[in-house]
């Protein structure tokens, strides 16, 4: 069973930049299969990778997505911790080809096979923002993986994780482990923090992209796929060589999308948007956001 993976598929990119909305329309497509809440939780159980059926059908994900009972995609950090004999692989540190070396991945193989089995679908799945670090090490994983780098205006971005919840006491992957209110504390600008963790994702993102074939790599901008989800998505179907139908196009609609990137306008003053812009300015500029 540990070959009967073919091509799975990572959406990668900096957290707040719409992989999550991303990730849940294209898991309404019956080709493929991914990690749920009850695999995450049930790890030893895989049959219950077949309810992730239920998210499959369009009526029951307009009306049920949101509760807590139903199965949905999920990052799946603590199954990949399983196959991770690294130091420090519980966190979020860089991992490169280097690191696949010593890794269990025919252990990893075998459980994402078990899963798609279970499922019966053909196609693996996973967006896990952890892994927009580990693109090379993924691919030395899959060589055959293909993946979707989802990009956001960075202003944007760096007002969603100011707003947030959990930002204030998240590990910062870049300061050793530190959260922006530790370092507030020794001085730092909490938006450029935030500003910072962008632009090194996408930076790290486009580097170690170098590392992986042109035909298994595509972009996907939050901006367009928040004014036109069915054009984007059929766009990402097409790079993976997968079918489009009626069905999926009903999932994707269930979903009523709505862009939330014009947030930032209103809510930075004129200091902070010149500081922003001077901290990823260039690579604004780079993505043709200004």
């Amino acid at each position: 069973m540990t070959n009967a993976i073919e091509r799975p598929i990572f959406i990668v990119g900096s957290g707040r930049s719409g992989t999550t909305i991303f990730y849940r329309l294209l898991a309404g497509h019956r080709s493929l299969g991914w990690f749920s809440s009850y695999i995450q939780r049930f790890p030893r159980l895989p049959l219950l990778a077949r309810l992730n059926t239920l998210y499959q059908t369009p009526p029951l994900v307009k009306r049920f997505r949101d509760d807590r009972w139903f199965p949905k995609p999920v990052e799946g950090y603590k199954l990949w911790n399983m196959f991770h004999p690294v130091k420090n692989s519980t966190g979020s540190p860089l991992l490169t080809e280097k690191d696949a070396a010593t890794a269990d991945t025919e252990g990893m193989r075998r459980f994402i096979a078990n899963v798609l089995h279970s499922s019966r679908r053909a196609r693996f799945m996973n967006k896990n923002t952890r892994n927009t670090r580990r693109s090379r090490y993924l691919h030395a994983m899959f060589p055959d993986a293909l993946f979707i780098h989802v990009i956001r205006d960075g202003r944007a971005v760096t007002n969603s994780f100011l707003n947030v919840d959990w930002w204030p006491t998240l590990s910062v992957w870049w300061a050793e482990g530190k959260t922006p209110v530790e370092l507030q504390r020794e001085g730092v600008d909490p938006v450029l923090v935030a500003a910072r963790t962008w632009k090194l994702a996408v930076e790290g993102i486009l580097r170690d992209k170098e590392h992986i074939p042109d035909e298994q790599y595509m972009e996907i901008r939050y901006e367009k796929l928040m004014q036109d989800p069915i054009t984007e998505v059929k766009r990402s179907l097409d790079f993976c060589d997968l079918p489009w139908a009626p069905r999926f196009q009903a999932h994707i609609e269930a979903f009523n999308i709505k862009s939330r990137n014009f947030k930032w306008t209103d809510r930075f003053t004129v200091q902070q948007i010149a500081s922003i812009e001077k901290e990823i300015g260039p690579l604004l500029e780079q993505l043709e956001y200004l």
